[in-house]
């Protein structure tokens, strides 16, 4: 196992909390033993990626296309952003979105505290979540009295003097206005706090604090991590008035280095025990009466309790969860893309499947948990039947999410149009043209499509609308049944698919959507203090227009995705296996998204659904018979949450040829309708692999089936043949029975 840390602008964030913690992190690995490597040449198995900039997100869709797994560490929340720099809180929903656009390209999310957890959770990134502390490296922060002495001799403080360390930048949310304070307060005390951040950046209230002149404060400045060690066993009292954090690292350093420490009361805190382990205040004043106390030993020392607490945070504890959930991640299937990599349509299906009886009888109840009720939608997408059950409490929310479902299959519909749609127009376009541009949500089903041929060694292929075409001529009557030397002629070439990816100019937009509202807020800044004697109106009317103008090309790139671009090889696509997979998967992530968790999509021979909609129970989805003239209705039954069915066969879509029906699935070898058996089922976690996977095992013989779902174990498997006798047979992969 070797992991890549990625860290985007390492030299820029070395000096603040989030520098710390990906120096523990290689700390972390190196004393468990786990090769890394930070050089993104090397080879590796999983990403891990520690920020949110423009590059981070680059790396981190470049290798999910790649295959490779993605744990993303979620340092940073809107709730943390807000009160850091100037115009912070201005911005803070856009830094959300941000956010959530990097995090859910993550398999895995790694975050410092429960609290932060909650918070992350909250956000809807659907992915699995773990709270996993940033650590100290507790041998190095152990107290050092000499090392304590030479803190006050370097600093100008004698053995009487009183000290209070703060660390952190020079921001509001640190509480640095609320140290300052305090030292005016308290000038029987020494202040002291390490840190630095540029106060260009800073609002002037920041900047006075800063610039206060104080003969009991000082601001030190960034210091090494050798120097904070010093002060720590030197000084009397650690105090950390933060507004918010998603951990704070020093408070682990302060109890290793068993100083009395007090801290805020905010929620991020609750795992440290007051009165117990550290003390804690809620306001100014009463910061000011439990300083006086500590430092007068008028309240218990509670230093060992704390050294005790901190030492379950050492790095190479840390280390051992971070392999821990490496090893899990290794094990997880891939999850769906976020945004457009959502399934694959039905084309000639099998097995019709359906809740049953008892199942239907309760979502009818009234007395159905968790006060929730069923808001259904049904509609019909290229003649597919599509119905959708979404259970909710909130009846506004749940019809406008139905509605919207609704048009997430509808654009699907009309992006894989043969007839009308973008797929015809890149069979017309001008032979002159090197490149073709297309939708983004259509680019990524060419790319899934692709990685498929290769994963199928060429069963699955996209490149088949030539072979459509021939056949659906046959079936309007205006050709003979097609001969095997007349298919062959056909070109189905998939190397004449070339997705040319994002150009460079797309990294270029994508800074700019980031940068330039930067640049403008600093312009503005500079303007301000030129002309704010003068031009008073001046500075509000240009940061309207600057944030407008930066805020507009933000969701301007948002909606267009303008650089997908293909080679321009005249292709005859067809997506029929892909379209509807594709639609289910993005209407599910747009459920959970919003907050919609317990929901049931059946879209004919494709169904989805997400958590049971009482608070214990799984759905039970019967497998209808593929056999016809057969007395029994259900093959088996399905047993699940938060997964997805597909079958393919000749069941539905299907055409008869002297008295023998035939799938209107054709094999990309011989161009022939495939008459391997009845139909396949398959449940996995998404719809999009379902659909393909049905696809590729209906194609293949079934022997070659068995040895070919033997890469992806967690996926179930049922094949409906005639043996050589004609008698009905049903076979399943041994996991199917663990769906009972």
């Amino acid at each position: 196992m070797k992991i890549l840390l990625y860290t985007e602008g390492l030299k820029t964030i070395s000096k603040s909390g989030l520098g710390k913690a990906i120096k523990h992190q290689m700390k972390a690995l190196e004393d468990n033993k786990i090769e890394y490597t930070t050089n993104l040449k090397d080879n590796y198995d999983i990403l891990h990626i520690n920020f949110y900039g423009p590059k981070s997100y680059f790396y981190a869709k470049k290798a999910r296309k790649n295959g490779k797994k993605i744990v993303y560490h979620a340092h940073s929340t809107e709730e943390d952003f807000r009160n850091s720099f100037l115009f912070s809180n201005l911005v803070s929903p856009l830094f959300k979105k941000w956010l959530i656009r990097c995090y859910s390209l993550g398999d895995y999310i790694i975050t410092p505290t429960e609290y932060s957890k909650r918070l992350l959770e909250n956000y809807h990134l659907n992915r699995p979540i773990k709270a996993i502390s940033n650590g100290v490296d507790t041998k190095f922060f152990e107290r050092n009295e000499k090392a304590g002495m030479e803190f006050r001799k370097k600093y100008g403080y004698t053995k009487k003097d009183k000290i209070i360390v703060g660390i952190g930048l020079y921001i509001k949310r640190k509480g640095i206005l609320d140290f300052v304070e305090l030292a005016k307060r308290l000038p029987e005390y020494q202040f002291i706090w390490f840190g630095h951040s540029p106060l260009w950046a800073s609002p002037r209230e920041i900047k006075k604090a800063v610039t206060t002149k104080l003969p009991n404060l000082k601001f030190a400045g960034y210091v090494e991590s050798s120097v904070i060690k010093s002060a720590l066993s030197g000084a009397d009292l650690y105090l950390f008035p933060t507004l918010e954090e998603t951990e704070g690292i020093p408070i682990i350093e302060a109890l290793t280095s068993k100083i009395p420490t007090l801290i805020r009361d905010i929620p991020v805190f609750e795992e440290y025990k007051a009165n117990k382990v550290v003390y804690k205040a809620k306001d100014l004043d009463d910061f000011e009466k439990k300083i006086k106390k500590i430092l007068e030993k008028k309240l218990p020392d509670l230093t060992e309790a704390g050294y005790v607490e901190a030492k379950k945070k050492d790095i190479k504890t840390v280390g051992q969860e971070l392999v821990n959930t490496y090893e899990e991640v290794l094990k997880m299937r891939r999850r769906r893309e976020k945004k457009s990599n959502t399934g694959k349509i039905l084309g000639g299906t099998i097995f019709l499947i359906a809740l049953v009886t008892a199942m239907l009888f309760l979502l009818r109840n009234p007395s159905m948990g968790n006060n929730l009720k069923p808001y259904e939608r049904s509609f019909e997408i290229n003649d597919i039947p599509v119905s959708i059950t979404l259970y909710s409490n909130d009846a506004k929310k749940a019809e406008k999410a139905l509605k919207k479902a609704e048009q997430i299959y509808q654009n699907y519909a009309e992006l894989t149009d043969r007839e009308n749609g973008p797929l015809k127009e890149m069979q017309e376009i001008d032979s002159q043209q090197d490149t073709v541009q297309v939708d983004s949500k259509l680019y990524d089903m060419i790319v899934y499509g692709k990685e498929w041929y290769d994963k199928s060694n060429g069963i699955f292929n996209i490149h088949m609308g030539e072979v459509t075409d021939f056949w659906q001529d046959y079936f309007n009557g205006e050709k003979e049944f097609p001969k095997a030397s007349e298919l062959q002629k056909l070109d189905t070439d998939i190397e004449d698919v070339v997705p040319l990816g994002l150009e460079d100019k797309s990294i270029y937009h994508m800074g700019c959507y980031i940068t330039i509202p930067i640049i403008v807020i600093l312009l503005l800044f500079v303007i301000y203090r030129i002309t704010r004697k003068k031009y008073n109106w001046l500075v509000p009317t240009i940061a309207v227009i600057g944030i407008s103008l930066g805020i507009c090309m933000f969701f301007y790139g948002k909606i267009t995705n303008l650089s997908n671009l293909l080679e321009n090889h005249h292709m005859n696509l067809d997506l029929t296996n892909l379209t509807m997979g594709h639609a289910t998967d993005e209407v599910a992530e747009y459920f959970e998204k919003h907050g919609f968790t317990k929901y049931l999509i059946n879209a004919s021979s494709l169904m989805r659904v997400g958590d049971y909609y009482e608070e214990e129970g799984k759905y039970i989805l019967v497998v209808s018979s593929p056999f016809k003239d057969v007395e029994e209705e259900a093959l088996t039954t399905v047993h699940m949450n938060n997964g997805a069915v597909a079958s393919k066969g000749i069941y539905q879509d299907y055409f008869t040829y002297n008295e023998k029906d035939y799938s209107k699935i054709f094999s990309s070898k011989t161009y022939m309708p495939v008459d391997n058996m009845v139909g396949v089922t398959v449940v996995a976690k998404d719809a999009k692999e379902a659909e393909v996977l049905a696809t590729i095992l209906f194609s293949m013989s079934i022997p070659d089936g068995q040895k070919y779902i033997q890469n992806y174990p967690d996926v179930y498997v049922m094949w409906a043949y005639l043996d050589d006798n004609g008698v009905k047979r049903k076979l399943i992969t041994e996991n199917f029975y663990d769906l009972k």
